[in-house]
């Protein structure tokens, strides 16, 4: 159905009036009248042709109407009263003879008096007794001429003029000025602009607010008690800042003629909805003074293209329409269902979910709205549900671009309105599903935390290994020192008591056992010299294995008169051998050349370290008395050497025969 209703297309309508009925005259002499079913009958009230050549200088630009059947309009230096019952004419000069102008504007008040702007004066005129009355107004006029009052709005007592150099208040029993208000750019509460077109009262607060329609200022709200006014403009909402007409309906809305449209505004909301032609508008375009309301309730606006007239509580914003997507694009390029290896299987509104890669990381969705009753209003907005907030508002761009979405799940949520502050329940999602790459998968942080807590672990073992580790090798050195030393202390002890008791006789030979004391503390500084080269890391070396093997060979043999041939793989060099394990194999080595040493009887002493296979072999020969490796000995040399051979995991063998040499080889 047609909301806002057209009438007299093609004619430029420049003021409109009302009775106390619901008769509308316009600056056209058309009378409008309503029954109860809003069909408007349409008449003429005047003759304008024959009041033309009458009074050949008339022009309607303001008119009043009395609360009788009297209409007053302006004529150069005269009013004209026309009856409109007689339709007859009365001529009313006014009684200034240096002003020849227009009256501009006419206005009747509730007493029938009539009020009108005459150059830089306000008029009164009473018809009762057929006076006039001129008032100054208080401040410096504007350069316009005859219109420099532009608007008489009746509020009680007070009349509000609306000019072109602010707005003033008049005590009309009184007959004098009250109060002005101008603009002041240093004063954010003082008016937005000087040039005033339009007023009227709040209608829930009459008493307290004034609404003030300006040219190129917006509107503007008085609080009367405080003198202060609040601004709204295009940034508030407003279609245009130039506000020709204000009506309010029974709501307490206001409704705004602009240059752009009709706007309706609530004041407890503060938001607009703007109207143009596309919803049925006369035109874009409205004109100061034509505007009215009946006493039914009906507005009326006038403009270039006729009248637009409405019942307020028809006008119900259109409700939120239905969106579809109509492309999605990665890197700005459109993904088409149909093509291979597309990840749209099918269209994307039959589309519950789409799943991309974590690197397909640009996208954007377009949309529309499937509506086409107001097309150039409609209004978007849109959220990416774990993404945003809150939602985006688009305007009037259909399409929104995300880029380095995070993996996870997301819900992509589109609505459209046409303006209005109600965007509803009714909005088009698609559920968009970012699959992370291989290093964010919760599989890879299960096994990350289990690697970690691995690692922790075993570093854990180890250093309860290397704890362990060193314990053994304090343990060991107590041992040795045990072994090694403890003996030969225990040793040095006996042979230094029995010295010391037999030293006062003089047939006791002291002379053997300070040879032994001697020897034994030799043995004890070779032992620790051994345990100190052992456990120093710079020894690990194999370098420094091979040169005290070759120097105990040397000091050993030298003395006993033996040919030493000691020989060795250079690949050895670069190798090096753990403390334990360089023990078990130097000790090995000593024992193996101070057994020849002491029971060998030969000449030549054959030393070979090689290096086969990642095998390190040793062989001691010589070519002395020899041995039956079958027949047991009285020492514990030879099981030593097999017991530290066995914990090197190597292999020890023994080829010797009476007077045949011995041969011992170690290989590990």
């Amino acid at each position: 159905a047609e909301l806002f209703h057209h009438i007299f297309p093609g004619e430029a309508v420049y003021q409109l009036l009302t009775d106390q009925g619901n008769n509308i005259y316009t600056s056209n002499f058309h009378k409008i009248k309503f029954k109860k079913d809003k069909i408007p009958e349409i008449s003429s009230y005047l003759d304008f042709g024959t009041l033309k050549k009458e009074y050949p200088n008339i022009h309607v630009n303001s008119f009043a109407k009395d609360t009788g059947h009297c209409i007053y309009l302006g004529a150069k230096g005269n009013l004209l009263k026309y009856n409109l019952k007689s339709r007859s004419y009365t001529k009313v000069p006014l009684p200034y003879k240096n002003i020849n102008e227009i009256p501009f504007p006419i206005y009747c008040d509730d007493k029938n008096d009539i009020w009108m702007g005459y150059k830089g004066f306000l008029v009164k005129f009473d018809p009762a007794s057929g006076k006039f009355s001129k008032f100054d107004f208080p401040s410096p006029q504007s350069l316009y001429d005859y219109d420099f009052l532009q608007q008489i709005y009746q509020d009680g007592k007070v009349l509000w003029l609306g000019t072109t150099n602010g707005l003033y208040s008049f005590d009309r029993f009184k007959g004098q000025m009250q109060s002005s208000y101008a603009h002041d750019h240093k004063n954010k509460v003082s008016l937005s602009n000087n040039y005033i077109l339009s007023l009227s009262n709040d209608f829930n607060h009459p008493g307290n607010y004034l609404w003030v329609g300006t040219k190129g200022g917006g509107l503007n709200r008085l609080d009367k008690k405080t003198g202060q006014f609040s601004r709204f403009d295009t940034k508030s909402g407003l279609p245009n800042n130039v506000i020709y007409g204000i009506l309010t309906d029974t709501g307490g809305k206001l409704w705004l003629s602009t240059n752009k449209g009709i706007s309706r505004f609530d004041p407890v909301k503060n938001s607009f909805q703007n109207f143009n032609v596309d919803d049925g508008l006369q035109s874009n375009e409205f004109n100061r003074y034509a505007f009215a309301k009946t006493a039914d309730g009906l507005l009326f606006f006038g403009g270039m293209n006729g009248i637009t007239y409405f019942d307020p509580q028809d006008i119900k914003p259109l409700g939120p329409s239905a969106v579809v997507f109509t492309e999605f694009r990665l890197f700005n390029k459109p993904v088409i269902p149909s093509d291979t290896n597309s990840i749209l299987k099918t269209d994307l509104n039959s589309t519950k979910e789409l799943r991309l890669n974590y690197d397909d990381n640009v996208l954007t969705f377009q949309f529309a709205a499937m509506d086409y009753r107001k097309p150039g209003n409609i209004r978007y907005r849109y959220m990416m549900k774990g993404f945003d907030k809150d939602y985006i508002y688009a305007g009037m761009a259909r399409e929104a671009t995300y880029s380095n979405l995070d993996p996870g799940e997301y819900h992509f949520k589109v609505q459209a309105n046409y303006g209005t502050p109600a965007w509803g329940d009714k909005y088009t999602s698609l559920k968009l599903i970012i699959i992370p790459p291989w290093y964010k998968t919760w599989w890879f942080y299960v096994l990350s935390i289990m690697t970690t807590i691995a690692l922790f672990y075993g570093l854990h073992l180890f250093r309860l290994a290397q704890l362990n580790k060193v314990n053994n090798l304090r343990n060991r050195i107590a041992r040795d020192l045990h072994d090694e030393l403890g003996s030969s202390l225990s040793t040095i002890a006996i042979y230094s008591k029995i010295v010391q008791q037999q030293n006062s006789k003089t047939s006791f030979d002291r002379e053997p056992l300070l040879l032994k004391i001697t020897n034994n503390a030799t043995e004890m500084m070779e032992s620790m010299s051994d345990i100190v080269w052992n456990i120093y890391h710079k020894n690990d070396a194999f370098e420094s294995i091979l040169s005290r093997m070759r120097e105990h060979a040397y000091e050993l043999f030298e003395a006993k008169g033996y040919t030493l041939r000691f020989n060795h793989e250079e690949g050895l060099l670069k190798r090096k051998m753990s403390m334990e394990k360089r023990r078990d194999f130097y000790l090995i080595y000593k024992e193996a050349v101070n057994n020849v040493a002491k029971y060998a009887n030969g000449h030549n002493v054959w030393i070979n370290v090689t290096l086969e296979n990642n095998i390190i072999s040793l062989v001691v020969a010589d070519d002395g008395k020899g041995f039956d490796p079958l027949l047991k000995t009285g020492g514990n040399g030879l099981s030593n050497m097999a017991y530290r051979a066995k914990s090197l995991n190597g292999e020890l063998n023994i080829v010797s025969a009476p007077n045949k040499g011995t041969r011992i080889e170690l290989k590990f």
